[in-house]
């Protein structure tokens, strides 16, 4: 990007800043993150931004919702995930106007005068979009209803596309859910569909390493046996 694009850039996110703060949540410049975090669930809005015919400047926003606990235990078996970005992983989420309906919601920005009007219709979204997304997915119950879901042509299956760790989070999920019968049920199940349908993956063993761990610490508290595993 330009120095202007970058420049840009910044001033919607302190724009957006000011309306979100309130909302208790804060930016990772760095990043281009807006993130609020709970002791056991946490809330990201990011930008992601490419230049668009020259010197104008597109952008999108995505959502994502992490629960620590489920990401924790999928992370035991990541071990080619490397250690800065475990506290970053998202358990649903993507791009805000596929993830709440109607498809990519893009913005440009062509010159300096955009800028307030780009941020103001990011805050719209962000408003009637995004924070009703957060609370909807702020019950693990209803995360686990999706990550269930395995027919890509199903558009719930938009929150988490990607095979192995929609199916990982699934079982994760049963676990910190203390669902017993589901959990066995998904182990069937999932192992099933990754090695006979999923086109995406090919190396399960991130997903049966992370089915004997549980199995074998079920009913346990995880403070008592997390250090046994450490992935990478």
């Amino acid at each position: 990007m330009s120095n202007e694009t970058k420049r840009w850039l910044a001033e919607i996110l302190h724009l957006l800043d000011g309306r979100l703060s309130p909302n208790e949540f804060r930016l990772v410049k760095t990043d281009r993150n807006f993130w609020r975090r709970t002791p056991f669930r946490a809330d990201s809005i990011s930008f992601t931004s490419t230049s668009y015919r020259g010197e104008e400047l597109l952008l999108n926003a995505h959502l994502g919702i992490r629960h620590k606990a489920v990401e924790e235990l999928c992370n035991l078996t990541a071990a080619a995930l490397p250690k800065k970005y475990r506290s970053t992983t998202i358990t649903v989420g993507g791009e805000l106007g596929n993830v709440t309906g109607g498809g990519w919601r893009s913005r440009v920005v062509r010159s300096t005068g955009d800028v307030p009007v780009v941020a103001a219709a990011f805050w719209e979204d962000l408003e009637c979009r995004a924070l009703p997304y957060f609370i909807r997915f702020s019950k693990l119950e209803e995360v686990l209803r999706v990550l269930l879901i395995d027919n890509h042509k199903s558009p719930e299956n938009i929150h988490c596309v990607f095979d192995l760790p929609r199916a990982k989070r699934a079982i994760a999920a049963t676990y910190v859910l203390c669902d017993l019968e589901l959990f066995e049920d998904l182990a069937v199940k999932k192992l099933e569909f990754l090695k006979t349908r999923s086109k995406q993956c090919h190396d399960i063993t991130e997903f049966t390493a992370l089915v004997d761990i549980l199995r074998e610490n079920w009913g346990k508290p995880f403070e008592e046996w997390r250090s046994k595993y450490v992935a990478g």
